[in-house]
């Protein structure tokens, strides 16, 4: 970072899938923040490379003694990590953070839990390629701890755009913003493929809109499909996000199938905001 962060009351990190997309751009920033940071994984890149199947005992020793512990996980081992926590109640953790895609279900288990620190639960609106500045973060405080707003200032100095919000919003939201996008990505490129034009003509004959929308498809499908099955799948308001699409679908193809353009006018007026 160009400017001088100030150091936060937070000065050492448990890092929970350091060597992941995430775990790697959060560990530069805690370097840049001049906070200590221990990578634990399952491969030999990290700090601390544990299986918390095999070696519980060793994960517990790992996560102790940091004032944060940052899960950047997928949700299932997530929880599984946050099980080992719980039963283990490890010394000196005041601060338990996880990124999952999904909040309803993660935020739920954690405050039926007994968990002896502070919980928040964040999204980062973007992936870890695209850099932390000006982007959007939802900051979702689950269980109040010592280190909490502390954790949300060293956010902001980040200069990450932070949204309080609780988890049901979250996913509401998250079903348009994320769950509808996808669908309508993989649509798209479904669509694609049902159609017999010559692929060697794509670039002669492309138009500016088609590139966008064909680039971004094409780049969320070079991704992890297991992630984006997730956010379709336990997002508790997917389905519903899934059925405007289909629903949507249908009514274009009726407005814009049309011998006179009455009906499409009518669907631009109405869908076009000012």
């Amino acid at each position: 970072m160009d400017a001088q962060v100030p150091k936060p009351d937070i000065s050492s990190v448990a890092l929970l899938g350091g060597c992941g997309g995430f775990g790697r751009a959060f560990k530069k920033l805690f370097a840049d923040s001049d906070i200590t940071t221990t990578t634990i994984d399952v491969v030999a890149d990290a700090d601390v490379m544990v299986d918390m199947d095999a070696k519980p005992e060793h994960f517990v020793a790992a996560v102790s003694n940091h004032d944060l512990v940052l899960v950047c996980l997928p949700e299932a081992i997530a929880l599984q990590a946050l099980e080992l926590i719980e039963s283990h109640n490890p010394a000196g953790v005041e601060l338990i953070c996880d990124i999952c895609s999904v909040k309803s279900n993660i935020c739920g288990l954690v405050t039926s839990r007994s968990l002896q620190m502070g919980y928040v639960s964040i999204h980062p609106m973007f992936g870890p390629d695209r850099g932390f500045v000006g982007q959007n973060l939802v900051f979702i405080d689950v269980l109040p701890g010592a280190l909490n707003n502390a954790w949300k200032d060293l956010l902001k100095s980040w200069h990450l755009q932070v949204l309080d919000a609780d988890a049901d919003t979250h996913d509401q939201v998250a079903s348009m913003v994320q769950v509808l996008t996808h669908a309508t990505l993989v649509s798209f490129a479904e669509a694609q493929s049902q159609l017999d034009v010559p692929e060697e003509l794509f670039d002669a004959m492309t138009t500016p809109i088609f590139r966008a929308l064909d680039e971004t498809a094409q780049g969320m499908l070079h991704e992890n499909p297991a992630l984006y099955h997730n956010i379709q799948t336990a997002n508790p308001h997917g389905s519903k996000a899934r059925e405007a699409l289909q629903s949507s679908v249908n009514t274009v193809i009726e407005a814009m199938g049309q011998e006179q353009p009455g009906a499409t006018k009518a669907l631009f007026n109405k869908l076009a905001r000012d």
